[in-house]
């Protein structure tokens, strides 16, 4: 498929070659006019009628290939962009679920650091009660001994 560089070229030599059977037909036509009875003069109005219609017909053609590189241009654009608002869609379902664990993450991370704390305060009034044990069994001891 061209690009539009090619386009813009092929155009160009259209428009050139347009130009120039335009003036050839000015001409023709202002000497069959002056002479209509020469035949050969007729016979060049019509050739340059009919270059007309050669470039007029190529004209057409090169707007029709420009056309459907329009439409394919347009198309793919269409479905880039219905792409892009997927993945927009995703994006923001990915950011909301990250949203969610980052938030339930932290609340873990609350959970864990409070469970931490119970666990070692428990730890220390075992401990204590463990001595307070300890102690009074001594002084029992002590006592039954004695």
């Amino acid at each position: 498929m061209p690009n539009i560089t090619q386009y813009r070229k092929d155009l160009e030599n259209h428009r050139t070659s347009f130009q120039i059977v335009i003036d050839e037909i000015k001409n023709s036509f202002r000497e069959m006019k002056l002479n209509p009875s020469n035949e050969s003069i007729v016979n060049k109005y019509e050739q340059d009628r009919n270059n007309l219609n050669d470039v007029f017909q190529e004209l057409f053609l090169l707007e029709n290939k420009i056309q459907g590189y329009y439409n394919g241009v347009n198309s793919t654009f269409h479905k880039n962009d219905r792409e892009l608002d997927k993945l927009k869609e995703e994006y923001k379902s990915l950011h909301s679920r990250w949203s969610e664990l980052k938030n339930s993450n932290n609340a873990s991370d609350e959970r864990y650091e409070n469970s931490e704390f119970i666990f070692r305060r428990n730890m220390y009034i075992y401990a204590i009660y463990l001595v307070g044990i300890v102690a009074i069994s001594s002084i029992l001891i002590k006592l039954y001994r004695e």
